[in-house]
């Protein structure tokens, strides 16, 4: 880089003009140019200010902090054993047998450790007071629990690679950090007792969990970093207030001696007795060897002992309360990480509404911590593992750790009521008990529970769905009738009503005043009429065939299943459709219409196919076969023109059923996918009587025309089949 001078003046000149910097050209997506900008210096970390926490020097002070002062060692405390209630369950990513699978698996590598999980997140909490914890995975091959081998021996004979142990690297024995070249952490390079020798452990074999990973830091920011300075106060007033205590109880010490025995020099007797005076004045106790044996001797002309020692009596109280600073700076301390509330009761200190304020947001921090930990173990423990055991998924099981505190059951049974009494329905969905008996630590309910409440719930809600939007069209009807000032048995038609408009109204979608329950019903009609026909047809010409030109027990039983759909009235077929579809794609698309259709009136078509078939000789085709053509030709040259009339009366009279069908469609239709005789339901119920007969004919007059139609064309085609 060229020689760059710093600019004369105002350093907004300073710009990248004169600055000479030379911006790269040919820079890679995947290049890195720029590093984490954390201080470092020959691997040791230097982004503390204050050089007493800094490296191994900051490990001994919060030690000290966590060890030695009590109002420290009660928030960690509290901490940790909320932090140890929390309990770690294992999600799967996916509900397959691959999924689940991966989740057993996990779920016994944390059981198969050499130490408790428990035990390992107490290890991971000293992360709190020294800002990061650094652990070792070691692994072993799962061999069975008879190994003597620790690098085999396991609860399980599978022979997967799992955790042997997770243990810490204690931050004392940090010796420095091992960095790339953009300012991550390669390594720990740990010096410990009783060896003290250097052994560098890289991060692919290591989890570090930190506070804080602000600029890529390895010691993150403990969590008592922001109480140093109030600790450091308080520890200073606790020892001048011993100091104090103990000069109040046993007096000032003073001694006298002859001022030329000051300005002796050193050596002389008058020098050693100075140093004599000056160690009783510190040596001063109140235990049992205190007092004083001195010989006594006058100055001769001034009548005064030479030699004197006495007690100054205290003067009384100290003009500070440093019982009162203590106390604030105590106070600082929890402050500095929510839990001033373990205060609360202390000397009349704090309210019960304060506690309560305070415990829920301490609660939800400690949440986050947990958190932490977890997305930790997620992005680095566990594709670790699955990866050493070759087992490559697009999504990994994961850990999810429960909240640290179950929430106040009273508020939770009055949220519940007055949600209940709302209108909300918490059981018997199984999602909602489910989270209801987890946020409250409640037994869980196993797999067969959940999907027998689920498919219970799924039918009450269908069956609730039917019978309300039934009952609130009967409703409806009776409310508007009774604000015409008519009973069900005075209702009449009345003649200004009788007018070509009607039909415009249900027939035409473009009119303006036009209803579009009618309008959409003719044209879904028709779709679903035309298609589901020919679909059913189609699946009857195969399912014909399969029955009576194969042999077996397959084909009678094939034969029997296509009469099941008979004996079922139309409405119960629709409610096992709607149960079965409810939570897929085609809920509340015409497709719902058209498979209640076809698996409600399939029968029909086959049966007039299979009539047609039997009649058929099986000669016909097996000519067809020996004469080289292939099954498909034999079925479109000889089967398909025999079959013709019967495939056509059984798409004549399925058309006809599908057009005017009522049963199925009044359970599945959605708004937009109405029908022709919904539609006629939608106006005997919302509108007026004269609607309701316009399209009511139009529907009769749709299916006699169908009907002379296919009958015209049905005996063309029997004479010319």
């Amino acid at each position: 880089m060229a020689d760059v001078r710093l600019p004369e003046g105002d350093i907004s000149t300073w710009d990248e003009d004169n600055a000479g910097d030379e911006i790269p050209q040919r820079v890679g997506p995947m290049d890195e140019l720029g590093v984490t900008g954390v201080k470092r210096v020959s691997g040791y970390v230097d982004e503390e200010f204050l050089p007493a926490l800094r490296g191994r020097k900051a490990v001994r002070v919060y030690r000290e902090m966590s060890s030695n002062d009590s109002m420290v060692g009660a928030m960690l405390f509290s901490i940790d054993k909320l932090l140890r209630e929390v309990e770690w369950k294992v999600l799967p990513a996916t509900q397959d047998e691959e999924g689940l699978k991966a989740q057993e698996f996990l779920e016994s590598c944390m059981e198969d450790m050499s130490h408790s999980w428990d035990d390992f997140i107490g290890e991971v909490l000293s992360v709190l007071p020294y800002g990061w914890s650094w652990h070792e995975i070691v692994y072993k091959r799962r061999l069975g629990p008879w190994q003597k081998d620790p690098k085999k021996r396991s609860k399980h004979e599978d022979g997967l690679i799992g955790w042997r142990k997770m243990p810490i690297r204690a931050q004392e024995t940090l010796l420095r950090w091992s960095f790339d070249e953009s300012g991550g952490v390669r390594a720990m390079v740990q010096m410990a007792p009783p060896r003290y020798q250097t052994t560098v452990i890289p991060i692919e074999k290591s989890l570090l969990f930190r506070t804080s990973i602000a600029k890529g830091n390895p010691e993150g920011v403990s969590l008592l970093r922001t109480a140093y300075r109030a600790w450091y106060f308080k520890k200073r007033l606790e020892e001048f207030e011993a100091i104090g205590v103990e000069r109040d109880l046993a007096g000032m010490p003073v001694g006298r001696v002859p001022a030329d025995y000051l300005t002796a020099k050193k050596g002389t007797p008058q020098e050693k007795t100075v140093q004599a005076f000056r160690k009783m004045v510190r040596g001063v106790r109140r235990d049992e060897n205190e007092g004083l044996v001195l010989p006594t001797q006058y100055d001769p002309d001034t009548k005064q002992p030479l030699f004197d020692f006495e007690l100054m009596s205290s003067g009384g109280t100290r003009q500070f309360d440093t019982n009162s600073i203590i106390n604030r700076y105590e106070q600082r301390i929890l402050m500095s990480v929510l839990a001033d509330f373990i205060l609360v009761g202390h000397e009349n200190t704090g309210s019960y509404s304060l506690h309560t304020d305070k415990t829920g947001i301490f609660r939800a921090a400690l949440n986050a911590i947990a958190k932490a930990i977890a997305d930790t173990l997620n992005r680095y423990a566990v594709p670790r593992l699955f990866a050493v055991n070759g087992w490559k998924l697009d999504q990994l099981p994961r850990f999810e750790p429960t909240n640290v505190d179950p929430p106040d059951l009273a508020q939770l049974a009055g949220f519940i009521s007055a949600t209940a009494t709302a209108g909300m329905q918490w059981f018997p969905d199984p999602e909602l008990e489910k989270y209801v008996r987890e946020i409250a630590r409640l037994p869980e309910m196993t797999d067969e529970d959940v999907e027998y409440k689920r498919v219970m719930y799924e039918q009450q809600q269908a069956m609730e769905f039917a019978g309300g939007q039934m009952e609130m069209l009967g409703m409806k009807q009776k409310a508007e009738m009774t604000a015409q000032g008519m009973t069900p048995e005075q209702a009449e038609i009345i003649p200004a009503d009788l007018t070509l408009h009607n039909y415009v109204r249900t027939l035409f979608f473009w009119a303006p005043d036009h209803i579009a329950a009618a309008t959409n019903g003719i044209v879904n009609s028709f779709i679903l009429a035309f298609a589901g026909a020919t679909i059913a047809m189609i699946l009857s010409l195969v399912v014909s065939t399969m029955i009576h030109r194969t042999k077996g027990f397959g084909s009678r039983l094939l034969d029997f299943l296509c009469v099941v759909p008979i004996g079922f009235p139309g409405i119960v077929i629709a409610m096992g459709v709607l149960v079965t579809y409810i939570r897929t794609p085609i809920y509340a698309t015409l497709w719902i219409l058209l498979l209640g259709y076809i698996t409600r009136f399939f029968p029909y078509g086959q049966r007039n196919v299979s009539s047609v078939m039997l009649a058929i000789s099986e000669e016909l085709e097996q000519s067809s076969r020996l004469a080289g053509a292939s099954w498909l030709t034999t079925l479109r040259r000889i089967t398909i023109p025999l079959l013709k009339p019967g495939i056509f009366a059984g798409w004549v009279l399925l058309f006809i059923i599908f057009l005017r069908e009522l049963s199925i469609s009044i359970i599945l239709y959605t708004s937009g996918t109405e029908t022709l005789s919904v539609g006629v339901y939608y106006l005997a119920n919302y509108e007026n009587e004269t609607l309701t007969s316009a399209l009511s004919m139009t529907q009769t007059v749709m299916l006699l025309a169908c009907v002379f139609v296919f009958r015209r064309v049905a005996g063309r085609e029997a004479l010319t089949a």
